[in-house]
């Protein structure tokens, strides 16, 4: 996940001969051509490209689906939602990839979930239900703030759906031991904060301002939220 503003041509290049195959790009309403640049130079080298919409739960669904229509013309080949603030109520991401799927666009769907309210897998499920065909996951939920969807929830689900899905989650707990042991991020823990910004919707980089004073929260929540973000 990149923002074209924080690279140049020659990082694709350096990126594709390290191994990597699939590049996604922020969407910012303010850089929009060079994303479009991008977005060719990218599909040239030979990567799947994704474009990007963060912070979804802080925007109108409007905006999202113009987004889509914008990008439509790019080239990119897959159109990615990321509930960046972990926000986004179930009934929401449905409508989202409804509305979106009946765009027809030329690009697939994509969804990348964060867990401050338990509802990674939920939204998840919700999203693929409403044709989206790119999920994102990760060992033990590593992700900023309350973490990302786990790659062992997701794929213990798609066994339980259909016996077309036959993954050996076996195999994988080593793996995860391995990365809980050894990694910080790996298995975040879920703090009573993140769960406070998940309802209010608000960004994790906001931890750092034990004011919020772009949110208004009840002054008692706002009083215990305060407490732990300075503890």
């Amino acid at each position: 996940m990149v923002h074209a503003h924080n690279i140049e041509q020659q990082d694709l290049y350096d990126m594709y001969n390290n191994g990597i195959r699939m590049v996604r790009f922020c969407i910012n309403p303010k850089n929009i051509d060079s994303i479009f640049d991008y977005i060719k130079i990218a599909k040239k080298i030979g990567f799947i490209v994704c474009v990007n919409v963060t912070r979804i739960s802080s925007l109108q669904s409007s905006q999202i689906l113009n987004y889509a229509k914008i990008f439509n013309t790019s080239g990119a080949d897959v159109f990615y939602l990321a509930d960046s603030n972990g926000s986004t109520r179930p009934v929401r991401i449905g409508g989202l990839f409804t509305q979106l799927y009946a765009l027809d666009l030329n690009m697939e769907l994509g969804f990348h979930a964060h867990n401050n309210m338990f509802l990674a897998l939920t939204n998840a499920v919700i999203a693929v239900e409403a044709k989206a065909t790119y999920i994102d996951s990760s060992l033990a939920g590593m992700g900023k703030g309350a973490g990302n969807l786990g790659i062992f929830d997701w794929l213990a689900y798609l066994n339980s759906k259909t016996s077309l899905s036959n993954y050996d989650l076996s195999t994988m707990i080593p793996l995860l031991e391995q990365c809980i042991r050894d990694c910080n991020m790996c298995n975040p823990e879920h703090e009573i904060l993140d769960t406070i910004f998940g309802i209010y919707d608000l960004s994790i980089e906001m931890k750092s301002d034990p004011f919020f004073k772009k949110k208004k929260l009840p002054q008692e929540t706002l009083n215990y939220a305060q407490n732990l973000s300075v503890a």
